[in-house]
């Protein structure tokens, strides 16, 4: 039995191999089969079976990776480690995993089933690698393992992570929370002083409803570490002088001296015109925009006595007609002559004949005013002047200190030119006729002298540098029901009154509030007549007012005898405790003080009428007795029995009975 078998396996084998041998002679191809069928022609091998089927050699990846110069196209199978256990083929110099499930079609694909589990379809990798987009072989995104999606990104660190920008049009199918959309808006609003606007921008709705977008693009621009200047605090009014300009240098040349002389005509005409800006006026405004050391300026409403000009090179006296007007400017700077006319102006002249300067030798050199110029606090100064220097027997001019600011000076004309006249008078010189040599940044250091507390005092600026805002538009403070509702808001174009200009747009650079200004934690508020007439103040006040009361006139003059001050005005050792007061707590206190005096004034006034009636003796009507009555309850030096006898005594003088008594 055993020989039998030897022998059929020997038969078998041979019969096999004399087959293959037959079929590599005719075809030089293989195939492997049961039933002995010829190879496919196009396949070097050609394998069938039903039951079984191929394997390709089998391996560690280390044991892949020791093959020496494998040929392109070359599989295996690596068993281990299982990362890495699958189908490996090599290419392009280097081993690539033959990755399992269906590939996507370039033409499309259907019949997906989208999700997780296992045998659903998705477009990515099922291991610890990113997922690449190339485009020319070059990488252009990519999602790493978080799920982060880098644009032009290698490492995205935001699920959201782009190198470049991104470009948005059209609106938002909805308006949920956190949606960013791009709007072009174009309305006509019905109210004046509003009309038609037309702008685009982008929004972000923040509360999901249809109301709740915002705009996102910054009207302001953020400033970080920047340089400023603020003014030195508190400022002081008193008495004195103030020399606007640095006392630094020397000028006498014919455009900067108000004491010039022309030597080319026996006698000639001159004009010259300086002008001092409101920022260089007060010193607050002077330290930020100009001098950050200056510490003098003028106050508001400062009276400007004499303006004085300081000669330090004397070359003796001009004689002939001289002016000199302080005036208000509008003007910002100076390309010819302000010949605009200001009532408040005022006038020194000097006539013909008289010696200028006034007083010889070096020094400040006056010009006094009959009554004093009073500054607006708000226009600029122009200082005009107008001489008529003969030229025999001077042989220069008068030098005088000078500082870098706004002139225009060089105004000439000769002595017989009546369309030039100078006659010592401050009106308007016809320059037009007069020709002239142009303007100069360099003008004469002026004094000016106030009659009252008009000199403004304050400690050096402030430099420093830190973080600020700078917005070119205006801010609109309100309350009322938030939208949708139609009355949200009581500054809403489509709630304004026609013709109101109270709720009206002011323009940019302005703040506008709606219920209240608070200054330094202080609100404005009135209270003084609230408790006068009725007896308690508006809620709004009472908490912070609701036990004042006012001052009998008895009790206001022997505070104001002890304190020094006024009780409706805080005195100076609070002024000291608290280093000044803010705009709002002093604009409180004035008016307070204001109703206050108004209310004494009135009772002033009933005490007066009824000492009237009290010293005569002709009838009286109801008026009259209750200003007797009032008069007669202030009289302290009277028993209450007098006064019942006066009031009796003034009752029997009515011409008929009062209806309410």
């Amino acid at each position: 039995m055993t020989t039998f078998r030897s022998h059929l396996r020997l038969f078998a084998t041979t019969a096999t191999c004399l087959a293959i041998t037959a079929v590599l002679g005719q075809t030089n191809n293989i195939a492997i089969n049961r039933d002995g069928a010829a190879p496919n022609s196009f396949a070097i091998l050609d394998v069938q079976s039903t039951l079984k089927g191929v394997l390709i050699p089998r391996m560690l990846n280390t044991e892949r990776d020791l093959i020496a110069a494998p040929a392109q196209g070359l599989t295996v199978y690596v068993t281990a480690p299982n990362a890495e256990e699958g189908f490996w083929y090599y290419d392009n110099a280097m081993w690539n995993r033959i990755m399992p499930g269906a590939q996507w079609g370039l033409t499309g694909d259907a019949g997906t089933v989208p999700g997780t589990l296992l045998g659903q379809n998705y477009l990515g990798t099922s291991d610890t690698q990113p997922l690449i987009f190339r485009t020319n072989g070059v990488e252009r995104a990519r999602v790493d393992l978080q799920g982060d999606f880098g644009i032009g990104v290698v490492n995205p660190l935001e699920r959201l992570d782009l190198l470049g920008a991104i470009k948005q049009t059209g609106t938002a199918a909805g308006f949920a929370a956190g949606t960013i959309r791009y709007t072009t808006y174009n309305a006509l609003l019905p109210i004046a002083p509003f009309g038609g606007y037309t702008y685009s921008q982008h929004e972000g709705n923040l509360n999901g409803t249809a109301t709740g977008w915002r705009k996102i693009e910054n009207d302001y621009t953020e400033v970080r570490g920047a340089a400023y200047t603020a003014a030195g605090s508190p400022v002081a009014c008193g008495p004195g002088t103030v020399d606007l300009g640095t006392q630094n240098g020397t000028n006498n040349t014919d455009i900067v001296t108000p004491w010039n002389v022309i030597t080319t005509a026996a006698a000639a005409r001159y004009r010259h015109q300086y002008l001092f800006r409101p920022n260089e006026l007060n010193v607050e405004l002077n330290q930020i925009f100009n001098n950050p050391a200056a510490t003098q300026g003028i106050c508001c409403g400062a009276q400007i006595s004499s303006i004085s000009f300081y000669v330090s090179t004397y070359t003796g006296a001009k004689t002939g007609a001289y002016s000199l007007q302080i005036k208000h400017s509008s003007f910002t700077s100076l390309t010819g002559f302000d010949d605009g006319n200001d009532p408040s102006n005022r006038c020194a002249t000097v006539g013909i004949g008289s010696p200028q300067p006034n007083t010889p030798g070096v020094g400040w050199k006056t010009f006094t005013f009959a009554t004093p110029f009073v500054w607006d606090c708000t226009r600029g100064i122009v200082i005009d002047i107008k001489g008529a220097a003969a030229a025999a027997g001077v042989a220069a001019n008068n030098t005088v200190w000078v500082t870098t600011g706004l002139g225009f000076n060089g105004s000439y004309g000769t002595w017989g030119t009546a369309a030039c006249g100078i006659t010592g008078a401050c009106g308007v010189q016809n320059t037009a006729s007069c020709g002239g040599i142009g303007g100069s940044n360099i003008r004469p250091v002026v004094r000016f002298t106030m009659a009252n507390s008009g000199v403004a005092t304050a400690p050096p600026a402030t430099i420093s540098s830190g973080d600020y805002v700078h917005y070119t538009g205006a801010l609109l403070a309100e309350g009322g029901t938030p939208p949708p509702s139609p009355n949200w808001s009581q500054w809403n174009a489509d709630n304004v009154p026609v013709g109101d200009t109270y709720y009206a747009y002011k323009g940019p650079g302005r703040i506008s509030a709606q219920s209240g200004v608070y200054d330094d934690q202080v609100r404005l508020s009135d209270h003084v007549f609230d408790r006068h007439f009725d007896g308690k103040v508006m809620p709004q006040d009472a908490v912070v007012h609701g036990k004042q009361r006012n001052f009998s006139m008895e009790e206001m003059a022997a505070f104001t005898e002890q304190q020094r001050h006024l009780p409706t005005m805080k005195g100076r050792s609070e002024w000291d405790a608290r280093g000044g007061f803010s705009l709002g707590d002093i604009t409180n206190q004035l008016w307070v003080t204001t109703e206050t005096q108004a209310l004494y004034l009135t009772q002033l006034n009933k005490r007066l009428d009824g000492l009237s009636v009290l010293s005569g003796t002709g009838p009286i009507d109801n008026t009259q007795l209750d200003a007797a009555k009032t008069a007669i309850a202030a009289m302290g030096t009277l028993t209450e029995g007098e006064k019942a006898t006066l009031v009796q005594g003034c009752q029997s003088r009515l011409t008929a009975l009062p209806t309410n008594r």
